[in-house]
């Protein structure tokens, strides 16, 4: 189950940094908070790389169990970085919703609900 759920964690980061993306460009962004969402956007892309060669590493290992003991402590090692990289990458989204109001607060709309939808 291990690799369904690395795979599944990389879907969900590849969907939460173009989910960013987007926002950066509906959002309006106050100029002071311009810093906090690049240190954001830097600390997500890196999220997104350590679980990539997690990945890479749990795969062309096989399972973790044939891993020679130095590649275990590493890929122990790694998984504790990609948990600490989620938490502060989750800490700092909270200062820019919370300290900034950086927020897109309209629902989603599907394309018949937007103007200029044609049937």
């Amino acid at each position: 189950y291990g690799g369904i759920l690395m795979i599944a964690g990389a879907v969900f980061a590849s969907f939460s940094v173009f989910s960013g993306l987007r926002a950066f460009s509906i959002v309006e962004i106050p100029r002071e908070a311009l810093p906090t969402v690049e240190t954001h956007r830097v600390s997500g892309l890196i999220t997104l790389a350590l679980i990539a060669v997690a990945m890479v590493l749990r795969f062309a290992a096989g399972r973790i169990r044939t891993l020679e003991k130095p590649l275990r402590w590493l890929y122990a090692a790694m998984l504790i970085a990609i948990a600490a990289m989620l938490f502060r990458t989750g800490s700092i989204g909270g200062d820019m919703a919370y300290k900034y109001q950086l927020r897109h607060d309209e629902p989603a709309k599907t394309p018949a609900q937007k103007p200029g939808f044609d049937e």
